[in-house]
């Protein structure tokens, strides 16, 4: 249904992408869905994956400014306390039920592979936020060491920067590891393990190479969820 929230806060996490945060009101919401946004009165909305976690009093959205794009553009230049229409949630990307404490028994004691290019990291941002201790290896596609956002909010161990761009150098702890190549490069030179449960979300190129890749090692379709961000 929709609602009008207003803008408490933006934060920018590269150049050119942002973090809109909202009041929460009464919206509710799986981690793994996306809300529509918009300037309140507005004409146009976009949809976006909720980046913030379950439990949080308020709502987050991961954007990147698009060139040329009229509603990214427009909400980044946005001063707190403007009003925006919000629509959802929608989507069943979803680990479970919703509940904290209670993940859907396919899932819950399964290793978990996340796939995401760019902002796609939103929904994965969502599930680390909103559960506890989950088996899980999150691969971010990447042009550029800036594109990692905020990969503090993830252990070392579990996230690895896939980056395109030849000779990037990592910043920060040498703890966070990188991988030169793309997400499907890595792939190919490591297998999943039996039985992991996979999530894909990003550009439809990177879903349709990487759905291919884990059928040829054997991972089952019914095991391979997928979000396409166009």
């Amino acid at each position: 249904m929709a609602q009008t929230l207003r803008l408490l806060s933006r934060r920018d996490v590269s150049d050119s992408a942002y973090v809109l945060r909202l009041e929460r009101g009464d919206f509710s919401f799986a981690p793994g869905q996306y809300l529509t946004l918009g300037e309140a009165g507005g004409a146009e909305t976009r949809e976006y994956s909720i980046y913030s976690g379950m439990q949080d009093p308020y709502l987050e959205v991961l954007i990147k400014e698009v060139a040329g794009g009229s509603v990214s553009r427009r909400l980044r230049r946005l001063a707190p306390g403007s009003e925006l229409r919000c629509d959802g949630p929608f989507g069943f990307f979803t680990l479970g039920n919703g509940l904290a404490d209670r993940l859907a028994d396919e899932h819950a004691d399964r290793p978990l592979l996340w796939v995401a290019t760019g902002t796609g990291i939103a929904p994965f941002h969502s599930f680390v936020t909103s559960y506890g201790d989950l088996d899980y290896l999150l691969l971010h596609g990447v042009r550029a060491p800036s594109e990692c956002y905020e990969r503090e909010a993830y252990p070392a161990e579990r996230y690895l920067a896939c980056v395109s761009e030849p000779n990037a150098a990592m910043p920060g702890p040498a703890e966070h590891r990188s991988f030169a190549g793309r997400v499907t490069a890595y792939l190919r030179h490591h297998a999943v393990a039996a039985g992991t449960r996979c999530f894909l979300c990003g550009n439809s190129a990177m879903i349709f190479e990487v759905f291919d890749l884990l059928k040829r090692q054997g991972v089952p379709s019914a095991d391979i969820a997928a979000e396409v961000y166009f």
